[in-house]
């Protein structure tokens, strides 16, 4: 239910950061293997393009990291919450609130 679809959500996240991240590398690498120092080259060819601003900045800002800083991390916690969710799902639900506090009620 609710539980797989976050995760599946969370595991398509991650991918597609991964994916961005690694195309941004790639170009960043081929850029810097043609003129020797990635800064200069950057600067000189591509500082007039708006849409190679990521490159001249020297980390990726577009796509899901324009969005959010660092997207990995924010579908790995997702994916954790669902991991939480599913141990809920798997508890019985007539003890589900006493076992959930139990622990805590115990510990105070």
């Amino acid at each position: 239910g609710i539980a797989a679809t976050i995760f599946l959500f969370a595991l398509c996240i991650e991918s597609m950061a991964d994916n961005q991240q690694l195309q941004f590398q790639n170009k960043k690498h081929a850029i810097n293997s043609v003129s020797g120092t990635f800064a200069s080259a950057t600067k000189s060819i591509m500082a007039k393009s708006a849409e190679n601003k990521d490159l001249v900045d020297g980390f990726c800002q577009s796509g899901l990291f324009a969005i959010v800083r660092k997207p990995n991390y924010a579908a790995e916690q997702l994916i954790w919450i669902s991991y939480y969710l599913f141990s809920v799902a798997a508890s019985a639900p007539t003890t589900w609130p006493q076992s959930q506090y139990q622990g805590t009620v115990s510990w105070v």
